[in-house]
């Protein structure tokens, strides 16, 4: 029975040569289905469930027959059951994880899958692939060979359109045979000569591309397409085609080939570029935002069409590929379509369609701006340009601003001030156009390398593998780098020549300074050598006799004897002859020279480092008949002595120096001849006080007589000042000191001298003190004025609030039911301070809630108006920072101070009338009538102690009276306050205003404190709902989303499923799901309105998540 059936199941695939079907299996189902089960237990393994072949029937859509060659007797072989199952699965082209899923079942679920894949081939009718390939090939080339004319369009329109219908539905040995005889070749061709043969040749245009869709439905024919840049750029050609539904169908087929693989994206960019000089562009993209533009077909559904196709191709090209990932290539991708003009585009089909159409047109245009906006606010956070404006990315001074400032002292700022001045000098006109595009293409290129990394830009986009510049990165930077080491390097050569020629200056500097010494040292130890022979010694170092005349162990050098007495130094010329003997020219020569006379200067002078020619080589030269003697007289020994002295000699050189060195060390010898009597810490700080003060003394003593009409100084230095005011003693030290060493004042060091000048000053200590009363009078005002009035309005708004007096009614409600039965029950009032008690009563059910927390929510059930007492009262929080005793003591502190300014401003007056002076505190140091006379001519000359104070205390004086008249109303407001509380005590009195109202403010920060405890509480109670909630709504978001990632999956198969999915936005309905919650969240406020009624803004995608929600 078993073999029967075997036999009968393989005769299937072994068809009949010249018949289309055949009988197949006689045996019904069921009886298979027995056979096998008996089967199973025969072998003794699992039971095959009986749902299994209608499984296995959706597996699989095509079937292959086997070669006849094989016996039937021999079919249930293991190893030829295996080889028919793994032929079966190459004709359905599944992936290698289903076929290796497949190939893992056991023997009988192969077998049975054998079985129902033979008989949906026999119900189909299978005929022979390779007779039908060839045939289909054959009128391909017919059509190729000779081009259909009006007559025959209709039956060769026929045909491609049955060879479209076969290529969706064939078995996968038919496509492969169709590719491998260059039938895609073929329909390529057909495609190209459709546009020279008129617009009736777009008929077959379409099932011409209808037949190449078709083949991207299978792995292997999806792979010949990509691969071949021919058919991609014929494909990207038909977009100049008129006929709407060929552009729709060009435009799915680029689209869907962006996102189905990883070189897709690369290949369909590829093609329109390609395509630009057959499709007529100036730039790449136009005819894309011009089929935007346009009104396509008869109708507007086909216009429709056309645009969504259109947008669907620019959104994949945007979010796909290498676009995915970086930022910076979709950005350049984006700025191609906005200079063609895409925004405007958008906002007009926006403003032409209704409001919430929900369209898919409305999705694929939302997820463009929302990508864009999402990209721009992206660069902007990384522009870092220290800017709160956003940037604009359309204004050309609004970029260039935005670089300007994120260059701004960098190193890199230059670079741009030059690249600008250069982009100036370019012409504008139509002639210099192709080199602003190539300053473009060479920018786009370096900024893409440098952002894409190692991803070359010419292989993102292959509009840079056009031109025939082509620019590396790396190979720029490198020799960049060299010319800049080369230039870093030359520099630092420059600086190291300046810093030798520097140091070649400084040792010839010192060396004239060894030299100069060298010379004073010789002139005093040698002060026999005769002023002939001093006079004529060379002054090089180099030449000197000191280093002979220094050494003690050498013997003094005899002189020749064809020389007289005194022997001069040793020169070059006599050194010489000791080692050898002159030439008899030379010798001769040499006695006719008579030595030199020149001038002795009063001083020692400085060296001139020149090189001396020796006088044996004098003669036949220019300084042969050169006669200096006869300037000597002409130059000024004084001036160059004074310009040119070099180091201090003896003391008659330093005598004979004159003025000249002493006008140069008058500022030492002044700062070594300053008189300080002042103890020195006193005096430093005094130092310092001054150095602060950047005033000159005579401009102090000035603004102290004037009351610093003007405030020049500030309040913090008269209180500095006054910590440095001259004692008796210190001005009795200093007229001491001046008068023992006959000095006048200006000898005194600067503290000492401050503190002489501010002792001159009749009564500097009282007027000190009153300018500090006139300065700190306002400020002092400001500060017990507002006191004052705080505690006054806090008393009243306690006093009469109706909300504390309910709070308070309240309070003494609960306490006497919680004290009920008790000692402190019953009562009818409460102590103020008692509010403190309230956040001690603990909660017995609740540890962690206390008294306070049931008053709140009480009070917000039953009393809401009790839940802004704290807004109300908000003064008592600042009423709890005065002190009564701090806020007295200042009251009276500024009253005496007012009492002292008025008893100084009688003395002031008093000295006037009489015509007194005994308001001199010191004496001169020369004669009391000259520093009496000094004092009036201070009085009568700048001194304005009378009219400013005398004007102040009028001012004074009345604001004293409002205040002691605010101070006696605060009191009596507080004192009603606090009796109507009954907070006086009988023996001390009424409270201080600070612990009153601190009772107050810590109850009602206490009060807000529990109230915003109870509402994070809720809060927290809120979000742990939400995420339950949140987290079942994304188990079920997860559930929809495996199953679109399945339909992804099923899709890389059905390139039918994956361009629907694209057309319809449903492929990137998540990512715009997230861009429209997070744009709407930052904007505050959606773009568009949903109309009540209509369908969402979302369109299918926002319905299909209502949808999953709803039956959630």
């Amino acid at each position: 029975m078993i073999e029967s059936l075997v036999e009968r199941a393989w005769g299937c695939f072994f068809e009949p040569s010249g018949h289309k079907t055949v009988e197949k299996l006689k045996v019904p189902w069921r009886e298979q289905q027995e056979i096998g089960r008996g089967q199973t237990e025969k072998e003794g393994r699992a039971n095959i469930p009986e749902d299994l072949p209608n499984k296995n029937a959706k597996l699989g859509r095509r079937g292959r027959s086997v070669s006849e060659s094989e016996c039937p007797q021999t079919a249930m072989v293991p190893e030829a059951l295996d080889e028919a199952f793994r032929q079966m699965l190459a004709e359905l082209g599944l992936s290698e994880e289903k076929q290796r899923e497949l190939t893992a079942q056991s023997r009988e679920w192969k077998w049975r899958m054998l079985v129902a894949e033979s008989e949906k081939r026999t119900k189909k009718g299978y005929c022979d692939t390779s007779r039908e390939c060839e045939h289909v090939l054959r009128q391909l080339s017919s059509l190729n060979g000779h081009f259909p004319d009006s007559y025959e369009l209709p039956l060769a329109v026929q045909r491609v359109e049955a060879l479209a219908a076969t290529l969706r539905t064939e078995r996968f040995s038919f496509i492969k045979q169709f590719l491998h005889s260059d039938g895609l070749s073929m329909l390529v061709s057909l495609l190209n000569q459709c546009h020279y043969r008129g617009p009736s040749a777009e008929f077959l245009a379409l099932p011409l591309l209808a037949s190449i869709r078709a083949l991207l439905n299978s792995t292997i024919g999806r792979q010949c397409v990509q691969e071949s840049a021919e058919t991609l750029r014929s494909i990207a050609w038909a977009l100049q085609l008129q006929s709407a539904r060929c552009k729709v169908l060009s435009l799915e087929v680029l689209s869907g080939l962006c996102v189905v693989a990883d070189f897709g994206h690369r290949s369909v960019l590829r093609a329109l570029t390609e395509a630009k000089a057959l499709l007529g562009e100036r730039t790449r993209f136009q005819r894309l935002v011009d089929d935007l533009h346009r009104e396509h077909g008869s109708s507007p559904k086909e216009t429709d069409r056309v645009r969504v196709a259109v947008m669907s191709l620019v959104n994949a090209l945007l979010k796909s590929g290498p676009t995915e990932h970086s930022l910076e290539f979709r950005l350049h991708l984006r700025h191609e379509f906005l200079m063609l003009g895409i925004l405007q585009v958008v906002e007009r089909l926006r403003s032409s369609s209704p409001e919430g159409d929900g369209s898919a047109l409305g999705d694929h245009l939302d997820l463009f701006e929302m990508m864009r906006q999402e990209d721009e606010q992206e660069m902007r956070s990384l522009s870092d340009s220290g800017s709160a404006s956003p940037i604009d990315f359309e204004s050309p001074s609004g970029m260039a601003e935005v670089l300007t400032q994120r260059l701004d002292n960098t190193l890199a700022l230059p670079h741009l001030v030059s690249l600008f001045q250069h982009l100036l000098m370019v012409p504008a006109d139509e002639r210099h156009l192709p080199l602003w595009r190539l300053f473009d293409l060479v920018l786009q290129q370096l900024t893409l390398q440098s952002a894409m990394g190692g991803l070359a830009p010419h292989g993102a986009d292959p509009q840079f593998g056009q031109i025939p510049l082509r620019l590396d990165m790396d190979d720029l930077l490198a020799r960049l780098n060299t010319q800049q080491d080369y230039e870093r390097l030359e520099r630092k050569l420059r600086e190291t020549e300046q810093e030798l020629e520097g140091e070649r200056r400084r040792l010839m500097e010192l060396e004239n300074r060894l030299s100069d010494l060298q010379d004073g040292v010789s002139l005093a130890s040698f002060s026999r050598v005769s002023e002939h022979s001093a006079s004529s010694s060379p002054s090089d170092p180099c030449h000197s006799p000191t280093p002979f005349c220094r050494s003690s162990a050498l013997p003094p050098i005899r002189p020749p004897k064809n020389l007289a007495p005194p022997p001069p130094p040793p020169s070059a010329l006599q050194l010489r002859s000791f080692g050898a003997i002159p030439s008899s020219s030379s010798a001769a020569f040499s006695s006719s020279i008579s030595m030199k006379i020149v001038p002795k200067p009063k001083c020692t002078l400085k060296t001139l480092n020149w090189k001396q020619i020796p006088a044996d080589q004098i003669q036949g030269t220019i300084w042969e008949n050169i006669e200096d003697d006869r300037l000597y007289k002409q130059i000024d020994m004084e001036e160059i002595c004074e310009q040119f002295v070099a180091g201090r000699g003896t003391g008659d050189e330093i005598a004979a120096e004159g003025l000249g060195t002493m006008q140069r060390s008058r500022p030492l010898l002044r700062q070594l001849e300053q008189i300080s009597v002042v103890e020195p810490r006193r005096a430093q700080n005094c130092t310092i006080m001054l150095s602060r003060l950047k005033l000159s003394h005579r401009e102090i003593r000035q603004i102290v007589l004037a009351m610093d009409e003007r405030a020049k100084l500030p309040r913090d230095m008269i209180e500095q000042m006054l910590k440095f005011v001259p004692s008796k003693n210190e001005l009795q030290l200093i007229r001491e000191a001046l008068s023992q060493q006959r000095k006048s004042p200006s000898s005194l060091a600067l503290a000492d001298r401050f503190l002489w000048e501010m002792g001159q000053i009749p009564r500097y200590d009282q007027r000190l003190k009153c300018l500090h009363t006139i300065r700190s009078f306002n400020e002092c005002l400001s500060v017990l004025r507002p006191a004052l009035n705080v505690v006054t309005r806090t008393s009243v708004q306690l006093s009469g609030s109706k909300r504390l007096r309910q709070f308070f009614a309240l309070i003494l409600a609960v306490g006497n039911i919680l004290n009920h039965g008790k000692r402190a029950g019953n009562a009818f009032g409460f102590s103020v301070f008692s509010l403190d008690e309230i956040p001690t009563v603990r909660s017995s059910s609740r540890p962690e809630r206390n008294l306070m927390h049931f008053l709140v929510e009480l009070a917000e059930q039953k009393f809401p108006e009790l839940l802004r007492l704290k807004r109300e009262l908000g003064a008592v929080s600042e009423a709890a920072k005065v002190n009564r005793i701090e806020l007295e003591a200042e009251l009276h502190q500024l009253q005496r101070s007012i009492r002292e300014l008025a008893a100084e401003l009688s003395v002031h007056e008093r000295v006037i009338e009489k015509g007194a002076d005994h308001m001199t505190t010191v004496d001169s140091p020369n004669s009391p009538n000259s520093e009496r006379t000094n004092q009036q001519q201070n009085r009568g000359g700048g001194d304005r102690f009378i009219p400013v104070v005398r004007a102040f205390l009028e001012t004074a004086n009345r604001e004293m009276d409002e205040l002691r008249a605010e101070h006696r109303a605060m009191a009596e407001k507080f004192s009603e306050c606090a009796r109507f509380f009954a907070a006086t005590d009988p023996k001390k009195g009424d409270p201080s205003p600070d612990a009153f109202f601190c009772t107050f403010s810590r109850c009602f920060n206490t009060f807000a404190e529990c109230y915003g405890a109870i509402w994070a509480e809720r809060e927290e109670l809120e979000r742990t709902k939400r995420q339950t909630l949140a987290r079942t709504v994304n188990s079920r978001k997860d559930t929809a989303k495996q199953r679109r990632k399945e339909r992804m999956l099923r899709s890389d198969r059905d390139f039918e499923s994956l361009v629907h999915m694209l057309q319809s936005g449903e492929l990137f309905s998540e990512h715009l799901g997230r861009l429209r919650t997070s744009l709407r969240a930052a904007n505050g406020k959606k773009r568009r309105t949903t109309a009540a009624g209509a369908v969402p803004a979302g369109g299918a995608f926002s319905l299909a998540v209502q949808s999953v929600m709803a039956t959630g």
